[in-house]
């Protein structure tokens, strides 16, 4: 629209320039009009074009679920990233999530109980581990009593051995001193009886056997009681040697007996600890499994109350980012069906300025970098000064022409009253030396 107005202006000023410069052109009647020299007319590098005005970072938001719309925020309200801008009754959603909610601290309940029963089954291994090593130790301190019983029983044996030899010896000495004893005897006898017959021929006859044969003859005789005594005290200590070793056998036979019982019962406590040792291991895969089963229906569970979240946050739309609400187009009560655009956020720490009707023509003419002037429509004394960022490579159909999309970037301050989509003018100011760098995207 504006560029026709401006085409329509030119035409209206050529005319009336032909009007004005015919007569210096023909001349007078009659005369032949002289050879004027046309001026060199500067060509303008400007190019003009509508632009409006862009925030930094803009966003048109909607609900992504249909609901009645219980808040809503204040136009023109500053909000920060995360600020509730919209919200639906979430009821049903809310209940949900209580739902999974409590679902969740159930199975993280069963879990850690699960957990503390897996604790309390590696303990119980730990235990009868201990057991298994203490009864091990057991049987092979066992084992080694048997084997010490064992040597008393031989050096026992040995003993006896010995001493029945020493008795064997003895009793050879005995009936040797028996022999002794009996000839002895008998010569006690027979010089007893000298004695007698001495005596009783001293008795006759006063010639008769003499006291030194009497008690040469008893010397005899004492002499061999004395061997048969010693002989006999020799078998008794033999007896009595042969006795203990039999007593030591006895004993050692006994000790021998109690070790083998020991390591009976050693062995019978090793087997009960093994079995309490596998029994707690049984008790532990138990447990493992029913933590796995427990933790999975808490991740399970964890994934409920994630998904009942995301779907609660549907039913609240918050701003994506800093800024301004620029437009809001829903109250509270009414139903907001989803994907309607009912609010706006712009953050207007920074503007950009982008074109609306500028043609290939133009577009050809101007380069990134090239300054520019944006005078706002109606506020002629407004401007302000700009460089082009980017150039848009595609032509868009708008209304039957073809225009491309210029980005400008104002390097000088940009007055609060300017607002999303705010009209302007923009005049480019085409530096042929940047020409040839390309469009932008």
């Amino acid at each position: 629209m504006r560029r026709a107005l401006v085409l329509a202006i030119l035409v209206v000023a050529a005319g009336v320039a032909v009007v004005l410069l015919r007569p210096a052109i023909m001349g007078t009647p009659g005369t032949s009009p002289a050879a004027t020299p046309v001026p060199d007319v500067a060509t303008s590098t400007d190019v003009v074009a509508e632009a409006r005005a862009i925030p930094i970072r803009t966003a048109s938001l909607g609900a992504a679920v249909s609901g009645t719309v219980t808040k809503v925020v204040a136009l023109g309200a500053k909000v920060a990233a995360g600020d509730t801008l919209i919200a639906l009754d979430s009821g049903v959603a809310d209940a949900q999530l209580v739902g999974a909610q409590a679902a969740l601290n159930a199975a993280t309940a069963q879990r850690d109980q699960a957990d503390a029963a897996g604790t309390q089954a590696d303990a119980a291994i730990a235990i009868a581990q201990a057991g298994v090593t203490q009864a091990e130790a057991g049987v092979a301190q066992a084992k080694a009593g048997v084997d010490q019983a064992k040597a008393g029983v031989a050096q026992a044996k040995a003993g006896v051995d010995q001493a029945k030899a020493g008795v064997a010896q003895a009793k050879a000495g005995v009936d040797q001193a028996k022999a002794g004893v009996a000839q002895a005897k008998a010569g006690v006898a027979q010089a007893k009886a000298g004695v007698d017959q001495a005596k009783a021929t001293r008795d006759i006859l006063p010639s008769g056997a003499s006291n030194a044969q009497k008690r040469q003859a008893e010397a005899v005789v004492n002499g061999a009681q004395a061997q048969l005594d010693a002989a006999t005290a020799r078998v008794d200590a033999a007896n009595a040697a042969l006795d203990a070793a039999d007593a030591a056998l006895d004993a050692a036979d006994a000790a021998l007996d109690a070790a083998n019982a020991t390591v009976d019962v050693a062995q019978a406590t090793l087997v009960q600890a093994r079995a309490q040792a596998e029994s707690a291991n049984a008790a532990k895969v138990v447990a493992k499994h029913a933590a796995d089963v427990a933790e999975a229906e808490r991740v399970r569970a964890s994934s409920a109350v994630d998904a009942a979240e995301e779907a609660r946050a549907l039913y609240t739309v918050t701003a994506p980012f800093a800024g301004t609400v620029a437009s809001v187009l829903i109250h509270e009560g009414e139903l907001l069906p989803p994907g309607i655009v009912v609010v706006r956020v712009a953050d207007m720490s920074g503007w950009t300025f982008e074109t609306t009707d500028l043609a290939e023509a133009g577009a050809a003419r101007i380069a990134p970098g090239d300054t520019a002037t944006i005078t706002v429509e109606d506020v002629e004394s407004v401007q302000i000064q700009g460089r082009v960022r980017q150039i848009g490579a595609f032509g868009e159909d708008r209304q039957g022409d073809v225009v491309f999309r210029v980005v400008i970037e104002p390097t000088t301050t940009v007055p609060s009253l300017i607002l999303w989509n705010t009209v302007a003018t923009a005049t480019i100011h085409a530096n042929p030396a940047l020409r040839g760098q390309g469009a932008t995207p």
